[in-house]
């Protein structure tokens, strides 16, 4: 019996064996965290600006990859206050959406920006504040700039993973 462990063990252990990852996590020299710069959060005034551009995650949550002039341009008219565009040369821009509706019991619902990624490819992670929330059809955004960001793989929310194609 004992040795009928150890086969198993050895077997489990051996590089042939092994569990594999093949995603972002099994990237050469492993994800690392990625330069994250908070641009703005708040309420959308126009989300139909943002909706060509925006990949619905759920019905209440999408995400808005601005990679161009013309996206920054969509982006700035659906939030004002988001100020002058980055350098997208750099990086790109991830907005992450709330469609919940106006909180009425909390903070806003999208906060906690984190990137991580290898090469130019990476992963976001944000926390969706739950609680009571109208339903009057307004929509929230939480907008980050993410340093050497070419492809959004995955974003996380709350630690539900959502795998972007």
């Amino acid at each position: 019996m004992r040795f009928v462990a150890l086969l198993v063990a050895a077997a489990l252990t051996s590089p042939g064996c092994a569990r594999r990852d093949w995603g972002l996590d099994a990237a050469a020299h492993g994800p690392q965290p990625l330069a994250t710069q908070q641009l703005a959060d708040g309420p959308l005034r126009d989300f139909t600006a943002l909706r060509p551009i925006c990949t619905l995650l759920s019905p209440r949550l999408g995400v808005a990859c601005i990679r161009s002039a013309a996206d920054w341009q969509r982006l700035s008219t659906a939030l004002p206050a988001i100020g002058p565009a980055p350098d997208l040369r750099r990086g790109m821009v991830i907005a992450v959406i709330s469609l919940a509706g106006t909180p009425i019991d909390g903070p806003t619902p999208l906060d906690g920006v984190a990137a991580r990624g290898s090469g130019e490819r990476g992963e976001l992670s944000f926390t969706f504040n739950g609680g009571s929330f109208q339903p009057d059809g307004s929509a929230y955004a939480a907008v980050a700039f993410v340093e050497g960001l070419r492809r959004l793989e995955a974003i996380q929310i709350n630690g539900v993973r959502f795998t972007l194609r």
